[in-house]
């Protein structure tokens, strides 16, 4: 296992510019440290100096769950590449389009991009070819809403789902429904967004159930891709709302509304001030390190390579695209 230290950091390409903190940054929102224009690298190390990044409460998590993990995803841009992150993951980042009703969305190709296999395919085939022809209502918003909050002179940003004039949606697609119904697993990110814009009065939690159902054994075992994908649609049409949480035959309509007042706004807060500060005092002392006890919990972490090994191997990882990020600037 690789045991170097991470120090403070400090950048050797640093070339100090005048009114800005290196020739090479790009520079993001007011009070927001910015990027570096280097290949290999995403955030400003000068500019960690005095200013911290956003944070979002996929970023809070990500910090709560091990340093280590928030410094290659968050200040070093590191992720892992798209087909070699877990089936959930994958699933549900199709799902998401799909809820986004953008008519110009290549499915096949974004399949294709993820390497996602038949079968979990034909789930996914199945599940939108049954919301559609049962004609489940579409609630028309503003689809990937960025919000903001300012904590402390820092940002605090999200992207809610679909964003509409007083509450928002958020799609969830899972094996199992019963863990996004519960306000202690969804407190914190639906919390952020109601922190962000105070015009928001609930949100409507919209839950798919992933379907469960096998072949390849069994009575199924020479049973076809076509044929699994077509079972799947019958079952799903059968039980609506097995599959559609919240779904009523009468009005077409389907989830689960959390209004305002449920949240715990004022410990969010807190939360992301108490984060703040963590991470500010992380950066100046250099104090870096992993919870080991993170790595298989709840699920394998994509960075373990990496962490072992200390090296980047680009068939396993990739840099973040900065114009993207700059995009949703």
């Amino acid at each position: 296992m690789n045991n170097t230290p991470i120090h403070r950091l400090q950048c050797n390409m640093l070339v100090p510019g005048k009114n800005t903190p290196c020739l090479h940054y790009i520079p993001l929102e007011e009070g927001v440290a910015g990027l570096c224009d280097l290949s290999e690298k995403f955030l400003c190390d000068e500019a960690l100096k005095s200013k911290l990044p956003k944070l979002s409460h996929s970023a809070v998590n990500v910090w709560m769950r091990c340093k280590m993990e928030y410094y290659y995803s968050q200040i070093l841009g590191i992720s892992a590449r798209e087909s070699l992150l877990p089936i959930p993951m994958k699933i549900g980042k199709v799902w998401d389009k799909f809820m986004e009703n953008d008519p110009n969305t290549d499915y096949k190709a974004l399949c294709d991009r993820l390497e996602i296999e038949p079968r979990e395919r034909a789930k996914l085939q199945a599940l939108m070819r049954a919301f559609e022809d049962i004609g489940i209502e579409r609630v028309k918003g503003i689809p990937q809403l960025q919000v903001r909050a300012i904590i402390d002179n820092h940002t605090v940003h999200g992207y809610i789902d679909n964003g509409l004039s007083d509450g928002f949606e958020e799609f969830k697609l899972s094996s199992n429904p019963v863990y996004y119904q519960k306000i202690g697993k969804i407190y914190h990110q639906c919390g952020t967004y109601f922190l962000a814009d105070p015009s928001f009065e609930y949100v409507d939690m919209k839950i798919t159930q992933v379907p469960l159902l096998r072949t390849g054994s069994g009575q199924y075992a020479e049973e076809s891709i076509e044929d699994f994908q077509s079972r799947i649609y019958c079952d799903i049409l059968s039980r609506p709302a097995h599959y559609f949480i919240g779904y009523d035959m009468n009005t077409r309509k389907w989830g689960k509304r959390y209004y305002r007042h449920e949240f715990p706004l004022e410990y969010i807060e807190k939360q992301y001030r108490w984060v703040f500060q963590e991470i500010r005092d992380t950066i100046d002392r250099g104090s870096w390190y992993r919870n080991d006890h993170s790595c298989d919990d709840p699920y394998t972490c994509m960075y373990q390579a990496l962490c072992r090994t200390g090296v980047m191997s680009n068939t396993i990882y990739e840099y973040r695209d900065k114009e993207e990020v700059l995009l949703r600037v």
